[in-house]
C-alpha cells in the first residue's frame, strides 16, 4: 500500500513539473494593427495595439540605384550585370550590353606584312639594318647672285642629314657666302644655296650639295 501511494505522488509531481515548464502549442493570433505582447502556458496570447514609431524617414536613391515608389533596384545604365556567356572558339567579344549579354564577332585572321624598314620572320617583326649612301649633286658654278645645288635621295631612301663641299677660296671669292644648307620641305633632298656680292664675283668658286640617304 505504501508503494502505491508513493507512485501516485511521483506521477503528480511529474505532471506538475511538466505544467510549470512546458509550453503548449501557441494557437492564439492577433488582428491586424495589433501584435502579440505575451504568450501563456496554455498557448493563448495577449495582444496590444501597434504603436507607430515611424518618424516619416524618407530615402533617396544614390549612384547606381533606382527608387520607384518604395522599391529600390539596380540602375543598369550605371552598373554592369555579370557578363555571360562568352564567345566560342574563333570568335571574340565585340560588344557587351547592360544586361550582360555579348555580341560575338568572327575572328577573320588578319594578316600583316613588313613595310619600309622592317622585316617579318614568322610572327616577329624587326627593324632592318640601314644601308646608307651619300648622294651628290652636280657641281655648281655661281653665275648669278644666288646659286643653288640640290642632292636628292632615290625613291625608297630616307634623308638622314646633308652638307656641301666647295673648291678652295681665293682673294677673288672670299666673300662668297653659303646662306642655306638644309633639307627640303618634303625631306627627300638636301639644298645648298650660295650668294655672291655684285662687286666680288664668285665665278671661280664651285660647290656641290651632299645628302646622306639610307634605305632602312
Amino acid at each position: 500500500m505504501q508503494s502505491q501511494v508513493s507512485d501516485a505522488q511521483n506521477a503528480a509531481d511529474a505532471a506538475q513539473a511538466t505544467a510549470d515548464n512546458a509550453q503548449l502549442r501557441v494557437a492564439g493570433v492577433c488582428p491586424p494593427g495589433e501584435s502579440i505582447r505575451a504568450i501563456a502556458t496554455d498557448g493563448s496570447v495577449t495582444c496590444e495595439v501597434d504603436t507607430d514609431t515611424n518618424t516619416n524617414t524618407t530615402y533617396a536613391a544614390a549612384t547606381g540605384l533606382i527608387l520607384s515608389g518604395t522599391s529600390f533596384s539596380a540602375d543598369s545604365s550605371y552598373l554592369q550585370r555579370r557578363v555571360s556567356p562568352g564567345c566560342g572558339a574563333g570568335n571574340y567579344i565585340g560588344a557587351i550590353s547592360a544586361t550582360g549579354g555579348v555580341t560575338c564577332v568572327p575572328d577573320t585572321d588578319t594578316t600583316y606584312s613588313a613595310g619600309a624598314g622592317l622585316s617579318l620572320s614568322g610572327t616577329t617583326f624587326s627593324a632592318n639594318s640601314p644601308t646608307c649612301v651619300v648622294r651628290t649633286s652636280a657641281t655648281a658654278t655661281p653665275t648669278t647672285s644666288f646659286t643653288t645645288a640640290t642632292a636628292t635621295c632615290n625613291a625608297g631612301e630616307i634623308l638622314v642629314s646633308g652638307g656641301y663641299s666647295h673648291s678652295s677660296w681665293n682673294t677673288a671669292n672670299y666673300q662668297c657666302n653659303f646662306i642655306q644648307s638644309s633639307p627640303n620641305l618634303s625631306g627627300t633632298a638636301w639644298i645648298v644655296k650660295l650668294v655672291q656680292p655684285g662687286d666680288f664675283p664668285c665665278s671661280t668658286h664651285t660647290f656641290s650639295a651632299r645628302a646622306l640617304c639610307c634605305d632602312f
